[in-house]
């Protein structure tokens, strides 16, 4: 069990979370990337990839060879401060990238989905200056609740099928953290909650 768990909780690392976003939404709905199109959605995908998980786990792992963190898990609140910061402005900078050189704004579909990633990150953030909550319930819970927003602009259940797969996703996502102990049924909630919440007020306010 610990085994399956501790694959489940590497696939749907918080990090590859906007991956497997960006990847469900390119097979489902690709009009919410708008204004990436068919012939260049793996390069949006590849792109997603370097700046929101490449460079943060390689900012994470300095801190893991520099000491600043005891392990990757970072089991302590107060660990996860710096990282969590970094990443955040990692994020921002991705945001900027793709506002400043490819001009993308609140126009564009996928400059809005990286608003919404900025926020989930943000609330991660300013969450830990006070409670340790599971990012991995936070991560993936927010999922299930942005394509839920986007499904208002599908026809004939379009993103039904991802969304039920997403909910299953985030539901073995909690059951991992719980079963390996990472955390209490009490953190990995209000890493739920704080998703679920974030994703909800930014996608419906963005979209």
């Amino acid at each position: 069990m610990n085994t399956a768990a501790r694959i489940i909780s590497g696939l749907f690392h918080p990090l590859l979370m906007p991956t497997w976003l960006v990847f469900i939404l390119a097979v489902s709905f690709p009009w919410a990337l708008q204004p990436a199109r068919p012939e260049n959605l793996t390069a949006y995908l590849l792109l997603v990839v370097g700046l929101t998980f490449i460079l943060p786990a390689i900012n994470i792992g300095f801190f893991r060879w520099f000491g600043h963190i005891r392990s990757f898990n970072m089991p302590a609140r107060e660990e996860r401060l710096r990282p969590f910061l970094l990443t955040l402005l990692l994020y921002a900078f991705c945001t900027f990238l793709f506002y400043y050189k490819l001009k993308m704004g609140l126009s564009d579909n996928f400059f809005k989905l990286l608003l919404i990633l900025n926020a989930l990150v943000f609330v991660a953030w300013l969450l830990t200056w006070f409670v340790k909550v599971s990012i991995h319930s936070l991560s993936a819970a927010a999922v299930p609740v942005i394509l839920l927003v986007l499904s208002r602009y599908t026809e004939e259940g379009q993103l039904f099928p991802a969304l039920l797969i997403s909910i299953v996703m985030a539901g073995l996502v909690m059951s991992a953290r719980l079963q390996l102990q990472a955390h209490t049924l009490r953190e990995v909630g209000l890493g739920a909650v704080a998703g679920a919440v974030t994703a909800a007020i930014t996608g419906i306010v963005l979209f």
